[in-house]
């Protein structure tokens, strides 16, 4: 079913159509936010958590000009950052366990391991670079999707790719 259609069954007080959002999009939103808190589970639940609390309390208020996974991921975004502003002295550390990937062929070991370092480094970066860069490569979002994602224009977004890929060749290579 289609979110816009959900929105307005859950606004009706359909209880199985604010299921059908979460399940539709929890996953991306903890991927997301994982991502973001350099391989923090925990923490990526917790601010996942607090991401669908926002949309129980923001649903009546949205107007339907972006996807509900678009705002869920600006939503998450925002949390995140709200989050590292309040705990600035807390350190996230990279769970190395948690970045690993297998692989058979040595080639596809190689690619692995470049974009394992590339991930453990969007933490180094500023975070809107680290999003956009995330975004864009890792969940093949749109230039005007992620535009939407981070409240700022296509040119923005291309600024922010092209110096979060200068800052991450220079930690990576």
């Amino acid at each position: 079913m289609e979110d816009r259609k959900l929105l307005k069954e859950y606004l009706k007080g359909n209880e199985k159509a604010f299921e059908m959002i979460l399940n539709k999009h929890q996953s991306n939103v903890i991927k997301l936010l994982y991502r973001l808190s350099a391989g923090n589970k925990d923490l990526a639940m917790d601010l996942s958590q607090e991401t669908f609390l926002r949309f129980i309390k923001a649903a009546r208020d949205l107007r339907g000009e972006s996807s509900i996974g678009t705002w869920l991921y600006r939503v998450a975004y925002n949390i995140f950052i709200d989050y590292v502003r309040k705990n600035e002295g807390e350190k996230i550390e990279l769970d190395e366990n948690s970045a690993k990937v297998s692989s058979k062929s040595e080639k596809t070991l190689e690619e692995n391991e470049i974009k394992e370092r590339i991930r453990a480094s969007l933490s180094k970066i500023p975070k809107e670079q680290a999003l956009a860069i995330y975004l864009f490569y890792f969940e093949e979002a749109s230039l005007k999707k992620i535009s939407k994602i981070l409240n700022s224009s296509e040119g923005k977004v291309k600024t922010l790719l092209f110096r979060g890929r200068e800052n991450l060749r220079k930690l990576v290579l």
